[in-house]
């Protein structure tokens, strides 16, 4: 390709469909265990709700300030064009008006189709510039939007925190929790287990695009569990659906070239305030669907101890992370350094034997 619009337009393509392409990947794929997991995976069951219900409480005019004001000085902008550094420079004058803005959004539940749009800068990552593969996404969304999202996300967590919804064995974006702490935790973990003498197994798993990959209707499901009810739920079946991204690429004098916009539908929004507690939320229940393990959870990454090395105990893992993963929409990467990996899933994947 050498026209700057069509390059747009694929690359748009490229990155809006990671889901369903990974889906036919894995579907079409040799891999022993997947082909059964494809075949055999149902919608997930969900556990017991959470009694209380989470309300969108209107914002005060000094929640916003102090809200515009916590972001840092970005040059930056999504597709309106307007950096956050502007909206701190003028917030004085517009504070009235975006306060009526953010708790109509909240009163209504719905959020303004203005915000739904995002820009996609694609950054190559490594080797052939000529390969789609070798480019990193970067999502830029209206600053506005962000605006709104940190309200959310304050009465969102508040009420996660007060209910304690999260599993404890999640590290990833949580407020005094670091990959230190993953790491400390596992560590003493496993060495208490070898002065003990016993004997353990460690899964290290990898999931592929796994925030591109959420599911709406499973995402809203689990929202309802977790006390999200009436207007907060609508807001966020608003906040997830009917979203858009458009794709730039500098062309001939660093102008930019815009693809033509293309429908999201699936995913918790890319460089989002929410994106990442919603992304948590979806996968909070991993530990609970693997009994006899233990968990330890850094955002899409999950690292499975096993009180066994034996044949049967780390089949039957591997078959209950696949099954979870399948009926969530989420692609654990099997395919990583297949070569080298050939013998291993040969031999775990299969059907536990007799």
């Amino acid at each position: 390709m050498t026209d700057p619009t069509e390059i747009a337009d694929y690359m748009n393509s490229y990155f809006a469909d990671v889901c369903d392409r990974l889906s036919s990947e894995i579907k079409n794929s040799n891999i022993p265990g997947c082909v059964l997991l494809n075949n055999n995976y149902n919608t997930p069951s969900f556990s017991d709700s959470v009694i209380n219900t989470l309300f969108l409480t209107p914002a005060s005019y000094s929640e916003i300030f102090d809200i515009v004001n916590s972001f840092k000085n970005k040059k930056s902008s999504g597709i309106d064009n307007v950096p956050m550094f502007v909206i701190k420079e003028v917030i004085l004058y517009i504070l009235e008006p975006l306060a009526y803005i953010i708790n109509l959004s909240l009163e209504s539940g719905t959020v303004p189709l203005a915000f739904k749009t995002s820009k996609v800068i694609p950054v190559l990552k490594k080797n052939d510039p000529l390969n789609v593969k070798n480019y990193r996404p970067i999502s830029l969304l209206p600053s506005f939007f962000k605006i709104l999202e940190k309200v959310v996300y304050n009465r969102l967590y508040s009420f996660l925190d007060r209910n304690c919804c999260l599993t404890s064995t999640q590290f990833g974006f949580r407020k005094g929790k670091c990959t230190g702490d993953a790491i400390c935790s596992l560590v003493n973990d496993v060495l208490k287990r070898i002065d003990n003498g016993e004997k353990i197994t460690g899964l290290f798993c990898d999931m592929s695009s796994a925030f591109d990959c959420v599911n709406f209707d499973i995402m809203l499901k689990k929202l309802e569990r977790f006390g999200v009810r009436g207007v907060a739920l609508d807001w966020f079946s608003s906040y997830l659906t009917g979203r858009s991204q458009v794709t730039v690429i500098s062309g001939v004098g660093n102008v930019n070239i815009f693809s033509e916009p293309r429908p999201i539908k699936n995913g918790v929004p890319q460089g989002s305030v929410l994106g990442p507690i919603l992304f948590l939320l979806y996968i909070n229940d991993l530990p609970s669907h693997i009994r006899n393990t233990k968990v330890y959870l850094y955002a899409d990454d999950a690292t499975v101890l096993i009180d066994s090395n034996e044949y049967f105990d780390v089949a039957s893992t591997v078959t209950k992370l696949g099954t979870w993963a399948m009926e969530n929409n989420l692609f654990l990467n099997y395919t990583l350094n297949m070569y080298k990996r050939t013998n291993f899933i040969e031999s775990v994947l299969r059907l536990p034997r007799s």
